[in-house]
């Protein structure tokens, strides 16, 4: 199980490839986290990534198409981040309580160097803010429904569509 992307990717090591095989290598439920990571691989096609897991244990593993993160996508050079993870929660109105958050002031200020040239640097201050919050996010993997794998695989599409945006998913 596992889906094509159809975008042109230049793979440092490879070179230039108008579509990439994406499957699943390992599913992961954290429950004191409620959320679901994903780990995912790069293949030249469906049939290399078939046999880099081979079909039984000491089968040799051919990783040599398997396809390095490191990529570049309409010009940007990207290390793609091949892990996705998916809280598993939903909002919940409760009663009224005090949160607090840290946030960050910056201010820019001229300093002196030993030889008396100026140097821009930067006060960086944090501070406490509370207020009064209705909304908490509430631990429930019951979200997965039914199939955790046509779940997660449906995020993963949403996440490749969205990262490779104008590009084509077909599942394979």
């Amino acid at each position: 199980m596992g889906f094509i992307v159809k975008k042109k990717v230049d793979v440092r090591g490879v070179g230039e490839l108008d579509q990439f095989y994406v499957r699943v290598d390992k599913y992961t439920i954290y429950r004191n986290r409620s959320s679901l990571d994903v780990l995912t691989g790069h293949f030249n096609s469906v049939e290399s990534a078939a046999s880099a897991s081979g079909i039984f244990f000491g089968d040799y593993n051919d990783y040599s198409n398997q396809l390095p993160t490191s990529m570049s996508v309409d010009g940007n050079q990207i290390n793609y981040n091949p892990r996705l993870s998916i809280n598993l929660g939903s909002n919940t109105t409760v009663e009224p309580y005090l949160s607090s958050s840290i946030a960050k002031d910056s201010t820019p200020y001229i300093d002196f160097d030993d030889e008396g040239n100026e140097i821009e640097k930067e006060k960086v201050e944090y501070y406490q803010v509370e207020e009064m919050s209705t909304v908490k996010l509430k631990k429930d993997i019951s979200i997965i429904a039914d199939n955790i794998y046509e779940f997660a695989y449906e995020k993963l599409k949403e996440k490749y569509k969205r990262d490779f945006d104008p590009c084509k998913i077909e599942d394979a």
